[in-house]
């Protein structure tokens, strides 16, 4: 039998991803997105502090967030997430408006409320039998879809008013923008010191539309 190797260094463990499974509308639908953003002059209507905007071509609709996630279990959620797709038929979606909620601890979220509701929910929810199996426990919050555009943190000693702050207005696209849901996308994201960086996995195929 071979001892260890006087002062050899140990092999090193991989470091655990932080991953998400989400989907991805499209880079037409961003690219829309994005001109129906900067051509609605939200700038003066958002509470005041500070705005850390999402990537323009990373945004994306969250299906459901895993944490950080040992990289020896990646191939059974991979799995999980083909199951789960293979239970759904793709479908046709549009973003409807931008909005604003509260959120705790002083942060304000913009996002663009997307539909439909029903559909998106229903895919989301696909993923909850194949990921109990692997110990995810279904989440607490409800399903919200949406797309993040931007959180501001409000001004150290006005956190309050993030919960009195006025909802903002309905901002009505000049015109509905469509997407089609075809895939969910596992994702990995990694924090670093600016804004989050998202690798794909792996994309895994809805069914086909019934014609």
């Amino acid at each position: 039998m071979m001892g260890t190797v006087e002062g050899a260094t140990p092999p090193r463990e991989a470091r655990p991803l932080r991953l998400f499974i989400a989907l991805d509308p499209g880079p037409e639908a961003k690219a829309q997105l994005n001109q129906g953003l900067q051509e609605s002059g939200l700038a003066g209507t958002l509470p005041t502090g500070k705005i850390r905007w999402t990537s323009p071509d990373d945004r994306h609709l969250t299906l459901r967030f895993l944490g950080s996630v040992p990289e020896a279990r990646i191939e059974a959620i991979r799995a999980a997430c083909k199951v789960a797709a293979h239970t759904q038929r793709a479908f046709s979606g549009f973003i409807r408006s931008i909005e604003l909620f509260s959120r705790s601890r002083g942060v304000v979220v913009l996002y663009a409320a997307v539909d439909p509701v029903d559909r998106l929910t229903s895919l989301a929810g696909s993923l909850r039998g194949p990921l109990e199996l692997l110990g995810y426990a279904e989440e607490r919050r409800p399903f919200f879809p949406h797309i993040t555009l931007a959180r501001i943190q409000l001004p150290v000693g006005n956190a309050a008013a993030a919960k009195s702050a006025p909802r903002l207005q309905r901002l009505q696209l000049p015109l509905a923008i469509p997407f089609r849901a075809e895939a969910i996308t596992l994702y990995t994201s990694d924090l670093g010191r600016g804004r989050p960086v998202y690798h794909v996995v792996e994309a895994f195929a809805l069914q086909a539309s019934a014609h």
